[in-house]
């Protein structure tokens, strides 16, 4: 009986060691399913963010093909609106008037600095002193008062002044327009040129010149005919003869 009971004990035990063994492989498979599952899902998740990933990138590449296509659009742009401002016959300019009275030149052309020999900033920019400073004393209080003006009124601006360039010592004739362009806020904003009319003006000088020569000479003349007749003696007319 003895050797029976010890018999049924290990055949017990055996059995429960079994059910334990068959316990942990059940958990240890169920486990490895879940991690399985858990490796499945984050390959899955890994994958739609390669996917996203790959869209957002090709999304990229499409956006800095059309910037890139832009970029040469507006550089072509500049290239053909350089080309077209080195072509006009003068320095245009942009010149604003705020609202508190301040004036400047936020946009001046390249010829200006050849114009009036002023320095050009980086960019654009002329400073509006240094361009008045370079006019004639005896002209600057005509131009200052047809800028008053045109600001008070609202207009457009054309006229014309002289100027001594600071580098070369120049004299030149300078002519300008500029339509108004009204933005908010009260700021006034001219878009001009100025031209260099030293050639015309001097030719016209020139004209104006011989022309009083000329209108001096005739009145030399004539004074001296005028001379010449009164000294001439006076012929008395024969009397015509009865039929």
């Amino acid at each position: 009986e003895l050797d029976l009971l010890r018999a049924a004990a290990e055949a017990l035990a055996a059995s429960l060691l079994n059910l334990r063994s068959q316990e942990e492989m059940r958990r240890l498979f169920v486990e490895a399913q879940m991690k399985s599952e858990q490796l499945q899902a984050q390959e899955e998740e890994m994958r739609q963010n390669m996917e996203e990933l790959q869209a957002t990138q090709d999304e990229m590449s499409r956006v800095q093909l059309a910037l890139r296509a832009r970029l040469e659009a507006l550089l072509a742009q500049q290239a053909e609106m350089s080309r077209t401002v080195a072509a006009v016959p003068g320095a245009i300019y942009k010149f604003r008037a705020a609202a508190d009275g301040s004036l400047s030149l936020p946009y001046v052309s390249p010829a200006m600095a050849d114009l009036f020999e002023v320095d050009i900033h980086p960019d654009g920019s002329a400073d509006l002193a240094a361009v008045f400073g370079s006019v004639l004393p005896e002209d600057l209080p005509g131009l200052q008062a047809g800028i008053a003006k045109i600001l008070e009124e609202k207009t457009a601006w054309q006229g014309s002044f002289r100027v001594r360039t600071p580098k070369s010592g120049a004299l030149r004739w300078i002519s300008g327009r500029s339509s108004l362009h009204q933005e908010p806020g009260g700021v006034q904003v001219h878009y001009g040129v100025f031209t260099d009319v030293t050639a015309a003006k001097e030719q016209e000088a020139q004209a104006q010149a011989q022309a009083a020569t000329q209108a001096a000479r005739i009145a030399e003349l004539e004074a001296e005919l005028a001379r010449l007749r009164a000294q001439a003696p006076q012929t008395a007319k024969p009397a015509r003869r009865k039929p």
